[in-house]
């Protein structure tokens, strides 16, 4: 399972930051269906300028609170989540400002 502390042995961004390097080209794929696991990676990758700097695009479904895709399809993901879409709107503005070309299936 993944774990999103800072760190910890299942966080995936502790193994990209071990292995990846400014030159290569690193796609990021963030759909654990773990809303606040998820929610917390993101905010790492957004928050961190070494992060930012290795990951080049990025993709996330990001689990908001909107109808119809609420009341369907992410019922248990959202359960925890207060964002809308307007934050996820300002989530991938936020990542491509910094230079990351981030997409988004929401």
């Amino acid at each position: 399972p993944a774990e999103a502390e800072p760190g910890a042995i299942h966080n995936p961004l502790r193994t990209l930051r071990a292995v990846a390097r400014k030159e290569d080209f690193v796609v990021v794929k963030v759909d654990i269906d773990n809303g606040p696991i998820e929610e917390q990676l993101v905010a790492q990758i957004a928050s961190d300028p070494e992060l930012r700097e290795l990951v080049d695009e990025f993709y996330y479904e990001h689990h908001v609170d909107m109808n119809p895709l609420a009341a369907r399809a992410w019922k248990s993901s959202i359960a925890h989540s207060s964002e809308t879409i307007v934050d996820s709107y300002a989530l991938f503005q936020g990542l491509r400002f910094h230079g990351i070309r981030a997409h988004s299936w929401v």
